[in-house]
């Protein structure tokens, strides 16, 4: 693989990472809002945030990949 090549991967993926970390965090900020009364969309809130945690895991997981082994 050309080095151009791994850096467009390594930017999509720098970039996907940017996209998940902002909606984590926003998604952790309705669940800690006070103006949010409802504990039932904090918690579906708070889920998604989780999910998108695991998200930035896996991307980590797939930048660490593209820089050792490409």
């Amino acid at each position: 693989m050309k080095a151009k090549d791994k850096e467009q991967i390594l930017s999509e993926f720098d970039t996907m990472r940017d996209i998940e970390e902002s909606a984590r965090d926003f998604y952790r900020q309705i669940v800690v809002d006070p103006r949010v009364e409802s504990s039932e969309i904090k918690q579906v809130f708070g889920r998604i945030a989780e999910d998108e945690q695991r998200h930035i895991e896996i991307v980590d997981r797939i930048l660490h990949i593209v820089r050792t082994s490409l």
